[in-house]
């Protein structure tokens, strides 16, 4: 739920750099996820199918919330109040993530 919640909240800021911002924290959440992932699967909890499977998931929605770090800054990220904020476009990177997140439910 942390993922896509803190993607949410970026996104729902409407500026580029809080967005990229709310991405790195989302990559945070992702690496709590693996962790629980394999102490989950050293626990007997899940199977170590399942944990491998589940974990290439998240490392792909990882690898498309990084690819989306990488398109905002080479379009000249500015921080939130400085002159020349960019604003978020808000078809950047959104189908990446919506076809990732299928995966994780």
């Amino acid at each position: 739920m942390s993922i896509p919640s803190n993607i949410a909240e970026g996104f729902g800021r409407h500026f580029a750099a809080e967005y990229v911002h709310h991405l790195r924290f989302s990559n945070g959440s992702n690496n709590e996820l693996q962790t629980q992932l394999e102490l989950g699967r050293r626990l007997g909890i899940v199977t170590e199918d399942e944990a491998t499977v589940l974990i290439a998931d998240v490392e792909e929605v990882a690898a498309c919330c990084t690819a989306i770090v990488s398109l905002h800054k080479r379009r000249g990220l500015r921080q939130p109040g400085m002159r020349g904020d960019v604003v978020l476009d808000p078809e950047l990177g959104a189908g990446l993530l919506e076809e990732r997140f299928d995966l994780l439910t």
